[in-house]
């Protein structure tokens, strides 16, 4: 259980730090928020909330190891600022290229969409088949927030960026979600405990007792014998 709890953690810490990160460099730029609120319950929503729900109540796959605090942490700013970075890069670049403040957003928020359901497949690790089948799910319903009239109109996603932006912003959605996986992935590894080589095997109950036995005064053969 302690696990499910850290995998949620994660996922909620993530959105938390580049939301945070966000909101600083879009105060000191002076450039307009890359996300309306409604974007940001759809991303909640679809890549936490539901979810979380699920990994939180599932059958544990592993047992919990110490260092809770200090993994969650550290994937979280690490997935967290390359995610901010991300954004702000498609944000600029869609900017540049004079496109509709909705058509801006609505890179940003493909964008963030890509990496956040990347982090929720690198969060939910070990994979099973329903944990596969939970994230394809999150990505169909984004599909639909997307591409459904109606539903986009209600998420201001209707005005779709140009070819330009959208490539941009695909491109660096696949960058930002390596850099996360290589990034953590030697973080862990630097907050494995260091194995020692030298260090002698432990020996079975089985061979311990036999040795005991040997060593003790019944054990021992007479010498006249």
């Amino acid at each position: 259980m302690l696990h499910n709890i850290e995998q949620v953690a994660i996922l909620s810490l993530v959105k938390n730090v580049y939301s945070l990160l966000l909101s600083v460099v879009v105060a000191i730029a002076g450039w307009p928020y890359p996300f309306l609120p409604r974007h940001l319950t759809l991303t909640s929503g679809l890549a936490i909330g539901i979810p979380g729900f699920f990994l939180a109540f599932a059958p544990a796959d592993q047992r919990f190891r110490p260092g809770f605090l200090k993994r969650v942490l550290t994937f979280a700013a690490i997935a967290g600022g390359i995610t901010a970075t991300a954004v702000m890069l498609t944000y600029a670049a869609a900017w540049e290229q004079e496109v509709s403040p909705s058509q801006a957003r609505t890179a940003a928020i493909i964008l963030t969409s890509l990496i956040s359901l990347w982090v929720l497949l690198t969060t939910a690790r070990p994979l099973r088949p329903w944990k596969v089948g939970l994230v394809a799910a999150m990505a169909a319903l984004f599909a639909g927030a997307f591409a459904l009239p109606g539903i986009n109109t209600f998420f201001d996603l209707q005005h779709r960026p140009t070819a330009t932006v959208l490539v941009q912003a695909l491109v660096l959605g696949v960058v930002a979600c390596v850099l996360i996986s290589l990034a953590t992935h030697y973080a862990r590894r630097r907050q494995a405990p260091p194995s020692n080589p030298r260090a002698r095997p432990m020996p079975s109950p089985r061979s311990t007792t036999r040795a005991a036995t040997i060593g003790s005064p019944a054990g021992r053969e007479h010498p006249d014998r």
